[in-house]
């Protein structure tokens, strides 16, 4: 099974009749709003091939469990974006185990860490660190394959997962680090723990109102960072 789908299927037993209150799809963003006032953010991708999937104009108002249960099964971009998106806004938890270092510091120095996202930002780390940085938005993804990189150590983001090659080697079972940025869901306890997940990230945002009319308007990460605040915390 998939880890988004495991995940998803994690979640159903705490989301209750949680709704749907509110979905933007941006050009660079989707954001998600619950009945709850929860909100959840994530990247948003399209095939060239795309049509207009069955649940247009139909996923506001819904429960989040229909609809989780429904795109888990659909392997379009946009779902997997949009799914995303949802699973970042069923658990407004706070991270019991807030990890407050260095986010490197749990790999060993003399190790390669592989960094995979679409658009990653330069990353202000040492020279003492073996990056290797995988920036999907200028790699055709395509010929990238997840069983020919030699990676155990890895800094994933959540735009890989939704392009399918973060979640191709989370599904190998081949990692010994991972830390998965953009995606967190402290409840999620069973999963991460399964796919060898050392740290996850949380984000929370300050103005929510603020952030949905931003992705409407076509606003990408650096847009909303301002109004973000993201907890890294351990499994």
């Amino acid at each position: 099974m998939t880890f988004l789908k495991e995940l998803a299927e994690e979640m159903v037993q705490y989301i209750g009749d949680r709704r749907i209150l509110n979905l933007i799809v941006g050009i660079k963003l989707i954001s998600v709003m619950l009945d709850n006032g929860e909100m959840g953010v994530s990247n948003s991708f399209y095939s060239k091939d795309y049509n207009d999937p069955p649940y247009v104009g139909n996923i506001k108002g819904r429960k989040v469990e229909e609809v989780l249960n429904e795109l888990i099964n659909d392997d379009y971009l946009l779902s997997r974006s949009i799914l995303m998106a949802v699973l970042s806004s069923t658990d407004r938890t706070l991270p019991v185990n807030e990890y407050k270092g260095n986010i490197l510091d749990i790999f060993n120095k003399d190790e390669k860490i592989c960094v995979i996202g679409f658009g990653i930002s330069s990353l202000n780390v040492s020279n003492e660190y073996r990056l290797e940085i995988y920036d999907l938005s200028k790699m055709d993804i395509s010929s990238l394959n997840a069983s020919s990189l030699e990676c155990s150590n890895l800094i994933i983001y959540s735009s890989s997962i939704i392009l399918r090659i973060g979640e191709d080697i989370i599904n190998m079972g081949k990692t010994k680090k991972v830390i998965l940025t953009g995606l967190g869901v402290p409840k999620a306890i069973i999963t991460f723990r399964r796919k060898r997940i050392s740290l996850a990230s949380k984000s929370y945002f300050s103005d929510t109102e603020r952030v949905m009319r931003i992705v409407s308007e076509g606003g990408g990460p650096q847009s909303i960072a301002k109004y973000m605040r993201r907890y890294y915390y351990i499994p």
